[in-house]
Parts: C-alpha cells; structure tokens; sequence
C-alpha cells in the first residue's frame, strides 16, 4: 500500500491511501482524507475535502528528536 502526504496548513494534513486501513473504530477505503488537529490531542478526520467527517479520536503526543522509518504492514514486528 502506498501513502502520500501534503501539507495543508500547521496541523492539517491530507493524507492518499492506496488501500483500506483502519483507525480505532472505523475502516476508511482507499482514498484521499484530510487529517486535522482540534483542541488538545483530538485529530478528526473527514473524507476529501473535509467536509464530510469520519471520525475523531484522541491522541497522544510523541517528540522525536531524529526522524524514523517508515513502518509498513511487512516491517512492523509481529504482523501477520
């Protein structure tokens, strides 16, 4: 599966997959979804050009000093 990434603003983001994936509670289709930052540590995501939402969910921060690999569903140690 492919992603692409594209900048909106600050904390918004436009993500592409190639195929399904999953977030806590909802499966999105292959498709273009717009990832934004709200209030605190809730990301919402809706489909396209955002206006229609899919799901909120509540997040946690992580710092990172150095970038890291990408992980994918074949590096990602236990997946089956």
């Amino acid at each position: 599966m492919n992603v692409t990434a594209s900048r909106l603003n600050g904390s918004d983001y436009y993500l592409t997959f190639s195929g399904p994936i999953a977030l806590p509670g909802v499966s999105l289709a292959a498709g273009r979804y717009l990832f934004s930052r709200e209030a605190g540590n809730v990301v919402r995501v809706a489909r396209g050009g955002g206006n229609e939402p899919v799901v909120m969910v509540h997040t946690i921060p992580v710092s990172r000093t150095r970038a890291t690999a990408a992980c994918s569903r074949r590096s990602r140690p236990g997946y089956r």
